[in-house]
């Protein structure tokens, strides 16, 4: 048997690493690429379930938001428009 994560929760957590690497290291913008290609799968076929990754998310403090949310200031203006739809989803 094979445990995976739930894709909702790992493009939160892949914006989180992100945040964690920070912008000067060679993965981030990795990072925040796949968690947009994870948002915006869920936006299109399952928000609901990424609305509740980011409750859960937002539930464990102030610090875990703030470092997702800066990672998604990092998104390329080409991905923009995933970003915004995604902020209107969180609130």
């Amino acid at each position: 048997m094979v445990n995976l994560p739930d894709p909702a929760r790992y493009g939160l957590h892949k914006l989180l690493v992100a945040a964690e690497r920070g912008p000067r290291h060679v993965k981030y913008h990795k990072d925040v690429l796949q968690a947009l290609a994870l948002i915006e799968w869920h936006l299109e076929r399952a928000p609901e379930l990424l609305a509740q990754a980011w409750t859960d998310l937002a539930s464990r403090g102030t610090g875990w938001e703030k470092r997702a949310r800066a990672s998604l200031k990092a998104a390329p203006t080409t991905l923009r428009d995933i970003v915004s739809q995604f902020e209107a989803m969180a609130g």
